[in-house]
């Protein structure tokens, strides 16, 4: 999960720099429109992390729970008596 949420937020970056650059007006050089003909293929992949993120996800309900919210109370211990109580 350490790797998939960066990766997620780098594709998304990548994506939105393409966008920004289709909506310049001008004409777009070679390298440039190799990216905005790659966009279909990052826009695949951010899919593709959102579904092992999902699956990850379900698998780890507690992932991103803070430590306070997680710790399990000690149960009690008791003591055994001879005497009944009534």
């Amino acid at each position: 999960m350490a790797q998939l949420g960066p990766q997620k937020r780098n594709r998304i970056k990548k994506l939105k720099a393409i966008e920004a650059m289709e909506a310049k007006e001008g004409e777009l050089n070679e390298e440039q429109l190799k990216k905005v003909h790659s966009k279909n293929e990052l826009k695949q992949e951010i899919e593709k992390l959102d579904y092992y993120i999902n699956l990850y996800e379900k698998a780890h309900p507690f992932w991103n729970m803070p430590e306070e919210e997680m710790k399990v109370e000690e149960p009690v211990e008791v003591i055994p008596t001879d005497e009944v109580i009534n």
